[in-house]
């Protein structure tokens, strides 16, 4: 009957240091699981938490991208021979290695997703695991600059949503939350409606109506409202209720 193996303690303590799982500890050390687990337990260590293979994976390839060798990344990150191979299989076999590259290079979620015939929610956990920022925060500072440059030129939502190929609602969205921008209804009246705009705030500082400013714009009580409610301007008998409040 052949001995049972001595367990080295030391080596397993620095096993467990490094962050390995007690699977892990087990297939580097060539012993049972049930061995690690006792150990470990009697020590009164809590189990290290499993990094998904995914994020392993996806940093593992980073690091071999910047020059490094597969050894240097291995010791840099602590993996073990079991996980090792589960890594690589993962490179292989889910185009992972290539999702990296094409992230690294700045490819958006969507670009990727095409090329390599996945899902964009695969290429979005792939990024998230690789520690990569996400594509969109440039992409909407440059969707927000053309929508400006455009509605300074005078189109309104929809001619906008054609120009730059996305939906109306989107470039509303935009307008209102983002630039702080009220609608313009009727292409090609752009200095027009800033001008009303201007008389709208003027008249409203002197505590007029929608009514009297509609009259006195040559507009209609509604457009007045919208265009107030647009620039944020409350109406007289808000002020007046406000005033109230602030008195009692």
């Amino acid at each position: 009957m052949r001995p049972a193996k001595e367990f080295n303690t030391k080596q397993a303590e620095e096993l467990y240091a490094k962050g390995f799982t007690d699977i892990e500890i087990a297939d580097e050390m060539k012993v049972s699981y049930h061995k690690v687990f006792t150990w470990r337990r009697e020590a009164e260590l809590p189990r290290n938490k499993t990094v998904p293979l995914l994020e392993v994976a996806s940093q593992f390839q980073m690091k071999l991208d910047d020059g490094k060798t597969e050894n240097e990344v291995v010791v840099e990150m602590g993996i073990s021979e079991h996980k090792l191979k589960r890594v690589k299989k993962a490179l292989k076999s889910r185009s992972v290695g290539k999702a990296i590259r094409l992230i690294q290079s700045g490819k958006s979620d969507t670009e990727i997703s095409k090329t390599l015939k996945m899902s964009r929610q695969r290429i979005h956990q792939i990024r998230k695991a690789a520690g990569v920022p996400p594509q969109r925060n440039t992409q909407k500072k440059e969707c927000l600059r053309r929508i400006k440059e455009l509605y300074l030129r005078g189109m309104n939502d929809h001619l906008i949503a054609e120009e730059i190929g996305i939906r109306s609602e989107t470039v509303g969205l935009y307008r209102r939350n983002d630039l702080h921008l009220p609608a313009l209804t009727h292409t090609g009246h752009k200095e027009d409606i800033l001008k009303k705009m201007k008389r709208i705030e003027a008249l409203s500082k002197k505590n007029l109506t929608d009514k009297q400013m509609a009259k006195k714009l040559d507009m209609s009580q509604p457009q007045v409202m919208k265009l107030r409610r647009e620039m944020g301007i409350p109406s007289s008998r808000e002020k007046r209720l406000a005033s109230l409040k602030g008195v009692q």
